[in-house]
């Protein structure tokens, strides 16, 4: 049986809404950190509604914030979100690429090729 891992299943329920979906799209395509008061104005809601979504995007570890100084600014500094640098990449179910390699080395020794014909052709295909 196939078991979802927590941080898959987390992001996919992150994702899963389509706000914030757009909200997060938003924040990833954009050239520079995007504020509350930047996706209040793309998105015409509420400051305390898009803070939710924030939220549940930053636990799911798809954006992180930051505070903005401002000088001369009164009050506290604004946060500004981008996507996270740090990358994630999923299948659904997950490939075994470990197992693929073994499956296909087992496959070769099974035509009586020997480790150097092997080798040959392994360092051949990787040069081109």
């Amino acid at each position: 049986m196939y078991k979802v891992r927590p941080e898959v299943l987390e992001v996919s329920k992150a994702l899963g809404e389509d706000t914030r979906f757009a909200i997060f799209s938003e924040i990833a395509n954009a050239a520079t950190p995007l504020t509350v008061k930047d996706l209040v104005a793309m998105f015409g809601m509420h400051h305390s509604a898009i803070r939710i979504h924030l939220n549940k995007l930053e636990e799911a570890g798809l954006i992180v914030s930051h505070k903005l100084h401002q000088k001369g600014a009164v009050g506290r500094p604004q946060l500004a979100f981008r996507a996270n640098p740090t990358t994630m990449t999923m299948t659904l179910p997950p490939r075994d690429y470990q197992m693929l390699a073994e499956l296909a080395i087992g496959f070769t020794r099974s035509m009586a090729h020997t480790e150097h014909e092997m080798n040959a052709f392994g360092e051949q295909w990787g040069g081109d």
